[in-house]
């Protein structure tokens, strides 16, 4: 049972939540069902609503099995140990996840405001896409057509990829930070001298010139 308490913190982390939002909290006697053994609860702190739960751990002993058996007219005790001959029907440990609360806990713990910048700073790895692709302009066909590449080169490494090409690149940067896209691969003029591109970061505003052959290691190592 304490393994699936820390399966359920493991995951909390894991989404992105900071350690200072996320609890553990043991069910009173009177809140539990009538068939558990023990009762928690994985809760997140919201600004709107408090502590929030998103996810129950449960240990229903064998009340489940117990209770289907006595119905169904079946036998499930099994064999427990190395001793085929001491059967008993198994327990359930039962960890039960709700998604419409993890997004909406999700959404509000990393949305931020920053000098009138918008910013969804959720973790890279649930992030909508990955990387957005920009041509600085649209209306040189070079240039277009060579964000086209490089948005097929990620797109075929299975990098999940964006293609913007409308309004200035200032407003793009800003629709990507606030869909939570956490880099942004602009390509311009000195891309086509040079095969580079910048990349911006979405929560520093760092940008770096990076060879267009070693974008796919640039990103995978961060």
């Amino acid at each position: 049972f304490a393994y699936c308490l820390f399966l359920g913190y493991y995951l909390a982390t894991k989404l992105g939540f900071p350690d200072e939002v996320i609890r553990l909290r043991q069910h009173a006697p009177e809140e539990m069902a009538h068939y558990a053994d023990d009762a928690w609860d994985l809760e997140i702190n919201t600004k709107q609503f408090g502590w929030v739960e998103i996810c129950g751990i449960h240990d229903r002993t064998d009340y489940d099995l117990k209770r289907h058996g006595q119905f169904s007219k079946q036998n499930f005790n099994i064999p427990m140990g190395t001793d085929q001959s001491l059967k008993e029907i198994p327990q359930i440990l039962e960890i039960a996840f709700g998604p419409d609360r993890i997004i909406y806990t999700l959404l509000e713990s990393n949305f931020n405001v920053e000098d009138e910048r918008i910013i969804l700073k959720i973790d890279p790895t649930i992030a909508p896409n990955l990387v957005a692709v920009f041509p600085l302009v649209k209306n040189k066909e070079k240039i277009f057509n060579l964000a086209k590449k490089v948005h097929r080169l990620l797109l075929d490494s299975r990098i999940s990829s964006f293609f913007d090409s409308a309004g200035s690149i200032g407003k793009r940067y800003r629709r990507q930070d606030e869909l939570g896209t956490p880099y942004c691969i602009t390509i311009d003029y000195d891309s086509l001298d040079d095969n580079t591109v910048t990349i911006r970061h979405r929560d520093s505003m760092e940008q770096k010139r990076v060879l267009i052959s070693e974008i796919l290691d640039y990103i995978n190592k961060k």
